[in-house]
């Protein structure tokens, strides 16, 4: 139900030969887990596990290495800035470098979980039944130079889209139905200079009702980025969850006049009309709904069993009152109970 390009899901791969390493287990069942931090706690010659200098820089990696899980990138920073001195091993020195990065990194995690948005593209919002065009989108990351893969590379940036829908009735029922998909990044981009843009599409799925909510969650998959030519881990970053309404053709002459097709709706004897009067409630001016409440309260009183359903679920969406769109008797007892503490407040 998303239409997107041929999308590459991201690998995690290590060597791992004399080092210390630690997988990142996977949010989601079935989706990669997140690529390894590798920490090598020896330098190529000499390696004397009792001597305390060793002793040391291990214990100071060890510190930076749950900094990395912690995903804290103050605290790593403020590590490599204590423990990176002249006299320490040029392997430790090596590794503290490549740990400044990954502060780096852990840096752009957290702005793009800030920062990047699921939107719609173009000015004008689809109506119900249509194709939906949508984006992730993530504006210049200033002070960053991390650079996300696109197309072409084995490193090819992911986004998981999970989509849920509801289908809303005038008689308050409603279908749910969830899916999702990947959708890959066309081109690389370096964050600090250009906005990330990824367009896709939500298919024109038929509509079971006469309002659709949309929720969207979507997520930049486990894999590597690049960052002063090297390869480093990045994590999976959730986004801002986007949801929204969608509505039929139309609905401009219903928000224009709600009053006025709440009381035409209920005029005609035709029950198609009914999908207005929930329609109707939905753009009521506060100022107009008490006199909205009583139409439709006297349609639950003494209309047939489709006119008095639909006006239960419309007195519903509009009050926020639980009570069941069957049950005309709690109604009319709500009902009256409103109009007993409006009399006894004056």
């Amino acid at each position: 139900m998303i239409a997107r390009t041929r999308s590459v899901v991201l690998a995690a791969c290590v060597a791992a030969a004399g080092c210390v390493t630690t997988e990142i287990e996977p949010d989601d069942a079935g989706m990669p887990a997140g690529l390894p931090v590798v920490i090598p706690l020896r330098g190529p010659d000499g390696y004397r596990p009792e001597d305390p200098v060793t002793q040391y820089y291990e214990s100071a990696l060890l510190l930076m290495h749950d900094a990395v899980l912690e995903r804290d990138p103050e605290r790593l920073i403020e590590l490599c800035a204590q423990h990176d001195r002249s006299a320490a091993p040029e392997a430790v020195r090596e590794q503290i470098a490549r740990f400044r990065r990954i502060a780096r990194v852990l840096t752009f995690e957290r702005e793009f979980a800030r920062r990047a948005i699921v939107e719609l593209r173009g000015d004008l919002r689809p109506a119900l039944g249509e194709l939906v065009p949508l984006e992730i989108r993530c504006p210049i990351l200033d002070q960053s130079d991390v650079v996300i893969g696109g197309e072409g590379s084995s490193d090819r940036a992911s986004f998981q889209v999970r989509v849920r829908l509801e289908d809303v009735d005038c008689f308050g029922g409603s279908v749910e139905r969830s899916f999702s998909a990947l959708v890959g990044l066309s081109h690389e981009v370096v964050v600090g200079l250009e906005q990330l843009n990824v367009p896709f599409d939500l298919d024109a799925v038929p509509p079971q009702g006469i309002l659709r909510r949309v929720r969207i969650d979507a997520a930049l998959l486990p894999g590597r980025v690049r960052l002063e030519g090297e390869r480093l881990p990045c994590q999976r970053i959730e986004l801002a969850r986007r949801e929204f309404e969608l509505f039929p053709k139309g609905i401009e002459i219903v928000n224009a006049e709600p009053m006025k097709t709440l009381r035409n709706a209920l005029r005609s004897p035709d029950p198609k009309h009914l999908e207005n009067v929930f329609l109707a409630v939905r753009a009521m001016p506060v100022d107009q709904r008490h006199a909205a409440c009583e139409i439709l309260i006297r349609e639950v009183r003494i209309g047939d069993t489709v006119r008095a359903r639909a006006c239960m679920a419309a007195l519903r969406e509009l009050t926020g009152a639980e009570i069941s769109v069957d049950d005309r008797r709690g109604w009319l007892r709500w009902w009256t109970e409103q109009a007993t503490a409006v009399g006894e407040s004056r």
